[in-house]
């Protein structure tokens, strides 16, 4: 039964680009989802306001920086970092990824933790023009706006989506998106980007 559903995931991703996960069939159980939160989320100090974004397109979100892409993916705190990929990167988890993208083996290549206040937004982009490592982005959403802040996607053949109830969304690198602004409340995430292992 397992495999069957992992197949129509994985057939769900190569038509549509994307996959949004609610609280009922989401990947991490939330007691995962809340050492989560508290791991990325517990030092205000980390994070940084970032104005411009990869590709320079414009952006209004304070940024923490887990694990930075480069030759070699680098940890800011390795034992912070190594506690997350713990639980995004466990062996049940890149299987997982692994289906949904056909492709294997993979590596968390760069994460990091976004927090959206009220009039802050993240621009509409591609993460393989900031990679072309990059397969695929998955968001862990750790707290949705009170309104706004909704996830657009935007397929090169079909209407816009605008996604708001999900627990977790896996992206294809490819698949153009942005982060509309928040309008009340705030919005935080993680967002980890994976690669094929042989890439690294």
């Amino acid at each position: 039964m397992r495999e069957v559903i992992e197949e129509s995931l994985a057939n769900q991703f190569r038509q549509t680009g994307y996959l949004a996960f609610g609280s009922h069939d989401c990947p991490f159980s939330p007691e995962e989802r809340a050492r989560i939160r508290h791991l990325a989320m517990n030092d205000p100090d980390r994070f940084v306001v970032v104005s411009t974004g990869d590709t320079d397109e414009a952006v209004s979100v304070r940024v923490h920086r887990l694990l930075i892409d480069g030759d070699r993916p680098r940890a800011t705190d390795a034992v912070l970092v190594d506690a997350l990929l713990a639980i995004v990167a466990a062996p049940g988890k890149l299987a997982l990824y692994e289906k949904i993208l056909a492709s294997e083996p993979v590596v968390v290549r760069r994460m990091q933790a976004h927090v959206l206040a009220e009039g802050e937004f993240i621009g509409r982009h591609r993460d393989s023009e900031s990679s072309k490592r990059y397969l695929a982005a998955v968001i862990v959403q750790l707290n949705p706006a009170e309104a706004g802040g909704g996830f657009a996607i935007y397929p090169p053949d079909r209407p816009a989506l605008f996604l708001h109830d999900f627990t977790v969304l896996v992206t294809d690198a490819e698949l153009e998106h942005e982060v509309m602004p928040v309008m009340a409340g705030r919005r935080c995430t993680l967002a980890f980007w994976l690669a094929r292992a042989e890439t690294c």
